[in-house]
């Protein structure tokens, strides 16, 4: 029998084409990265997998965007991802602000 497990975005191992797309939302609203540093960090039992930064695809509409790397999608299961923005004076915000993006690499 086959374990469901619920995850916001979903892969396989090694598999590079489909990023991992997101938009940001600060009380209901898309925030306007423009002039911000986006970094991704992704995490599986606590123990780092990435933090880099990351494509803004859309600036003011709070569009980004992961593109994989293979050697990234190593380690199947769930994993925590997270967007963390540095904005223009220096502070820093993460997103979501609770919780968060539940990633799944599959065999």
């Amino acid at each position: 029998m086959r374990r469901w497990i619920m995850a916001d975005f979903r892969t396989k191992q090694g598999d590079t084409r489909n990023a991992l797309k997101a938009t940001l939302h600060q009380n209901g609203k898309m925030v306007d990265l423009a002039d911000c540093e986006v970094v991704f960090v992704m995490t599986r039992r606590g123990k780092e997998i990435i933090n880099r930064e990351v494509t803004i695809a859309d600036a003011p509409n709070g569009k980004v965007r992961v593109v994989f790397e293979e050697k990234e999608l190593k380690s199947t299961g769930l994993h925590k991802g997270t967007f963390r923005v540095e904005w223009s004076d220096g502070q820093r915000e993460s997103f979501p602000n609770s919780g968060y993006i539940q990633i799944l690499i599959e065999r």
